[in-house]
């Protein structure tokens, strides 16, 4: 396969999609004598720009007809404003008899008059969270590629563990087909006393620990080995490969994250006072994509996994709980992905993030009324409002080429993943198989 790397033409493009223009606040008070003043609270908004990056390749149309194979990076981000304006009236009165004054605040943008009140959130959060994800991926994409149809050496090393699988199956069917009823009975009496017991075919006297086990052995037994065994049987169908094959593997992430901020003021008028929110909210949404080209030709022995480049991840995975640490750590993805690619087999590695980040500003005054005194001393005041928001949405598309895997294990960047039904209920099920083990130690 024939990698371009050369040469190249830059082309970047600075666009201003909308030029910014004013959003000024109109202030206009009228007082007790019927006396107008007007002000201006000066604002802008910043527009709308877009940013192009990227290789042109050139003669390139030749370059593929000779079969190379090209790929570039890219970035397009585009930044835009919205806003939705609010307003707000103060009314004042004083005296007897009384004497009203009011001063009526229209076109309030404050994100864009006075941001400098908001609190500031940083990005950096987000950006981390997506190179993890990017990193992630970019790690999976190489250990797809590498890994075989069949984990033949982890299935060996574990087939003391499936034979007594197999077996205590047997037995759970022997003791059905012996008493038809047992399975009823089962069904029956298959709850949780005060000794947390639960009763099981086969052991009448069983604890909810072997309830647990029965979920541990689907779902990091039984299922595992049937993934085995339909790659045993695709590599059997094949056979080895006569011709050599260009494949692409994929993998993906998505990412999703939200963050706010919030600073208080308050408004003080004739010895009264109500609060005004400055709130920021920041939220990420990214879709995290890549992909690696090869050219393989494989052997029967390669495809179920009788080479020395899976014995690492063989011994990986003897490793107690070393599934849990994958969850946190690509570890084993890792361990897959420092296998070699030959030059000649390789078509290029790529991890192409869409993305979306709004920043959004809020202002939020509280309306409210207050009095006191009577007569001369009477005094009242009264604030209607309208909240107003300013969003920051920022978009881009971003394509890098990678030649390589990351040089460390990458740490997974939503653990949030872990709060989900599978893995909670995987994690409660081996805590109880965990848990009678080590109080009897």
């Amino acid at each position: 396969m024939k990698l371009y790397s050369g040469p190249y033409k830059s082309k970047v493009e600075d666009i201003q999609i909308l030029a910014p223009y004013p959003v000024n606040t109109t202030d206009t008070t009228v007082s007790e004598t019927g006396a107008i003043t007007v002000n201006h609270v000066l604002g802008m908004n910043p527009g709308h720009q877009s940013h192009f990056s990227s290789l042109s390749t050139p003669n390139f149309r030749r370059l593929v007809r000779d079969g190379w194979v090209i790929q570039c990076p890219y970035s397009k981000t585009e930044v835009e404003w919205e806003y939705t304006p609010g307003q707000y009236t103060d009314q004042t009165y004083f005296g007897s008899p009384v004497k009203n004054a009011y001063t009526a605040y229209t076109n309030v943008v404050r994100g864009f008059q006075t941001r400098s009140v908001f609190p500031t959130l940083s990005s950096s959060d987000g950006q981390l969270a997506i190179e993890r994800a990017q990193n992630e991926v970019l790690t999976k994409v190489y250990a797809k590629a590498a890994a075989p149809l069949v984990d033949s050496l982890v299935d060996l090393s574990q087939i003391g563990e499936t034979l007594r699988m197999f077996l205590t199956t047997a037995r759970r069917l022997l003791v059905l087909i012996k008493s038809p009823g047992a399975f009823f009975r089962w069904i029956k009496t298959n709850t949780v006393d005060k000794f947390t017991t639960a009763r099981i075919p086969g052991n009448p006297h069983g604890r909810l620990s072997e309830l647990s086990g029965l979920w541990c052995e689907l779902r990091f037994g039984w299922r595992p080995l049937l993934v085995s065994l339909d790659g045993l049987a695709k590599s059997l169908a094949e056979g080895d490969d006569e011709l050599s094959r260009r494949i692409t593997y994929r993998s993906s992430e998505d990412v999703n994250l939200t963050s706010q901020a919030s600073n208080i003021y308050y408004s003080n008028v004739m010895g009264w006072s109500l609060p005004i929110e400055y709130k920021t909210t920041l939220k990420v949404a990214a879709s995290v994509r890549g992909g690696i080209l090869l050219e393989q030709s494989r052997t029967l022995l390669a495809k179920a996994g009788f080479e020395w480049e899976n014995v690492p991840f063989a011994a990986w995975d003897l490793v107690p709980f070393s599934f849990i640490l994958d969850r946190f750590l690509t570890i084993g993805n890792y361990l897959r992905s420092l296998r070699p690619v030959p030059d000649a087999a390789f078509g290029g590695a790529w991890v192409v993030t869409r993305y979306t980040k709004r920043t959004q500003y809020d202002c939020i005054r509280t309306p409210g009324s207050f009095s006191s005194g009577s007569g001369a001393s009477f005094k009242a005041w009264t604030r209607t409002s309208v909240p107003d928001r300013v969003t920051c949405i920022e978009r881009g598309v971003v394509r890098t080429i990678h030649r390589h895997p990351p040089a460390m294990p990458t740490l997974k960047w939503d653990w949030s993943q872990l709060t989900d039904l599978y893995n909670a209920i995987d994690g409660i099920m081996l805590l109880i198989q965990v848990a009678p083990k080590t109080v009897r130690r």
